[in-house]
């Protein structure tokens, strides 16, 4: 399963939290991709509490069609940080919304399981 990750890299700290969401999501058998979107069964959106750019949005609407067309692929929003939020206008187009780490990574694994019967414990 690949799951395309699309957060936050400004700064050291959001890179450190991006290698380590990463580490987690492919300790459960996943593999994280940053560019091969269309071919990636998830698309993971990290919001940290600040706006989108312009972009993020068009690459969220990329992988919203291609969703339309295969009702096996997810999109999924973490909401880190203090700031649990994301617009408004964005929640009904996300199949999951999840507000600790935990969640995020469990939600994947259970989709990771229930499409491909298989698992890293």
């Amino acid at each position: 399963m690949q799951v395309y990750l699309l957060a936050p890299k400004n700064n050291k700290t959001e890179k450190t939290v991006v290698e380590d969401l990463t580490k987690k999501i492919e300790a459960i058998g996943a593999v994280v991709e940053f560019k091969a979107l269309e071919s990636s069964q998830i698309m993971a959106v990290i919001f940290d509490g600040r706006e989108l750019s312009s972009e993020d949005y068009l690459t969220i609407g990329r992988f919203y069609q291609t969703k339309l067309n295969d009702k096996s692929k997810r999109l999924v929003a973490y909401l880190m940080g203090d700031k649990k939020d994301m617009p408004e206008s964005l929640k009904k187009y996300f199949d999951y919304i999840a507000l600790v780490e935990r969640n995020f990574i469990n939600y994947l694994k259970e989709y990771l399981f229930s499409v491909h019967k298989v698992i890293k414990l």
